[in-house]
C-alpha cells in the first residue's frame, strides 16, 4: 500500500464560498489530460479486439490485467464463516481495503481490536464492510457481536444536523466512522454532489470528533483540496492511502485522526459546524434545486484561507503517483490486447497475476487453497 503523510497544522478555518462558470483542475491539470488520450487510445484497442475476439478472452484478458480480482478465486472456503451470508459473491473490494488499511495503520488496528462498540460505517455496502470487521475479529456474522453500526450518509448528516435521534455511537470518541461514498462522473453535477458530500462528512467528523476513514476519488479540484487542507487544519494526524487491491482506479482513502483539542471546544465547533451546514444549503439551493444551474455553475472554491504550497506539493505528489499506475494499467492492458492468439504468453501472465494475489494474501493473512500456497 501506498500512502502519503499530508502536513497538518492549527489553524482558524475560515469559510467562503465562490462559484465559477468552469470546471477545471488545480492541480495535476496536463497529467489528467494525458491520462484522458491514452484512456482514449484504450477504447480503440478494445472496441477493435471486441470485433476479433471472444468474450471468454477478453474477460480473461481483463482479469489478468486487473491483478487483484483473482484474489477471489484463491481465497480458502475457510473464510465463508464470518460472512453473513457465506457466499464470495456478496463481496467486493472493499473487504481487501478494510483489512489492508487495518495491517497498515496501528491505531484501525486497536481501535478494531478492543471490541470498542463504536465502529460506524455510512455507505451502502455493509455486509462487506460487515465480514472484513469480522474476519478481523474471527468472529460469527451479526453486527451485534463487534458492536458495528450503520447508516447512509444522508441520514447520519441530518440526524446530527436536526438532533433528532442520531445513533448514540456517533456522540463516542471512540473507535471509528468509515465513509464509504461515491461519486466517479467528472462532470459539473457529479462534482458539486462530490463537494456537498464532503463537506457533509466534514460536518459529521466535527460532530463527533472520532477518527474517521473517508474515501475519496478525484483529489484535483480545488473545493476537494479546500477540504482535505481544513481536515488537516482540524486533525493531528492525516494520511492518504492508495490500497493495493484498487490498483487501477482513482479511489485513495484519507485517514484523520486525534483531533485539535480547539476544535473540541464547544463553541469552535458549534461555529464551523454551523457555516457548513449554512453552506451545504446554499449549494444545495443554488446548483442542485434549479435545473438551469448544473450545467453553468460550479463550485470554485469553500475556503477563504491560502493554501500553503508544500501542502499542495504534497497533494500532488500523491496525485501522480497514483495517475501513474493508471497510466501503467491502460498500458499493460493495451500489451495484453497485443497478445490475442497467443495463448502460451496469456498463459503466463495469468499465473504472475495469481502468484501476486497469493502473496498478498500471505501478508494480510487470509488463507488461500493449497494449491495456490506460496
Amino acid at each position: 500500500m501506498n500512502y502519503y503523510i499530508i502536513p497538518t497544522k492549527h489553524m482558524n478555518v475560515e469559510i467562503k464560498l465562490k462559484f465559477s462558470d468552469k470546471l477545471e483542475n488545480y492541480i495535476s491539470d496536463s497529467f489528467m489530460r494525458n491520462i484522458g488520450h491514452l484512456i482514449c487510445q484504450l477504447d480503440e484497442f478494445s472496441l477493435y479486439y471486441k470485433s476479433i475476439a471472444s468474450e471468454k478472452t477478453l474477460n480473461t484478458i481483463y482479469k489478468i490485467n486487473d491483478v487483484y480480482s483473482s484474489i477471489y478465486d484463491i481465497m480458502s472456503p475457510d473464510i465463508l464463516s464470518y460472512m453473513p451470508k457465506h457466499s464470495f459473491v456478496e463481496l467486493n473490494n472493499l473487504f481487501f481495503v478494510i483489512i489492508e488499511i487495518y495491517n497498515t495503520f496501528d491505531f484501525v488496528y486497536s481501535s478494531i481490536n478492543t471490541f470498542t462498540p463504536n465502529i460506524v460505517y455510512i455507505g451502502n455496502n455493509v455486509s462487506t464492510f460487515e465480514s472484513s470487521i469480522q474476519y478481523i475479529h474471527r468472529s460469527p456474522p451479526g453486527l451485534d457481536t463487534i458492536g458495528m453500526f450503520s447508516s447512509t450518509l444522508d441520514k447520519a448528516y441530518n440526524d446530527l444536523h436536526t438532533n433528532t435521534t442520531p445513533l448514540p455511537e456517533l456522540h463516542s470518541e471512540n473507535g471509528f466512522i468509515f465513509f464509504d461514498t461515491d461519486y466517479r462522473e467528472n462532470n459539473i453535477k457529479n462534482s458539486i454532489n462530490y463537494t456537498i458530500c464532503l463537506l457533509k462528512t466534514l460536518y459529521i467528523a466535527m460532530t463527533t470528533s472520532k477518527t474517521c476513514i473517508i474515501k475519496v476519488w478525484e483529489i484535483t479540484l480545488k473545493p476537494i483540496i479546500d477540504i482535505i487542507y481544513m481536515l488537516s487544519g482540524i486533525y493531528k494526524n492525516v494520511y492518504i492511502c492508495k490500497p493495493t487491491t484498487t490498483q487501477h482506479e482513482n479511489d485513495r482513502y484519507i485517514i484523520c485522526k486525534g483531533m485539535s483539542s480547539f476544535y473540541k471546544t464547544i463553541e469552535t465547533k458549534t461555529k464551523l459546524k454551523n457555516k457548513i451546514s449554512s453552506m451545504i444549503a446554499h449549494i444545495t439551493n443554488t446548483c442542485i434545486s434549479k435545473e438551469k444551474h448544473l450545467t453553468s455553475v460550479c463550485i470554485r472554491s469553500v475556503i477563504e484561507n491560502d493554501i500553503s504550497q508544500h501542502f499542495i506539493n504534497k497533494i500532488e505528489e500523491s496525485t501522480l503517483i497514483v495517475g501513474q499506475k493508471n497510466i501503467e494499467y491502460y498500458e499493460n492492458l493495451i500489451i495484453m490486447f497485443k497478445l490475442h492468439g497467443k495463448e502460451d504468453k496469456i498463459d503466463m501472465a495469468m499465473k504472475s497475476s495469481i502468484m501476486k494475489c497469493a502473496q498478498w494474501c500471505s501478508k494480510n493473512s487470509i488463507p488461500i487453497k493449497s494449491a495456490y500456497t506460496v
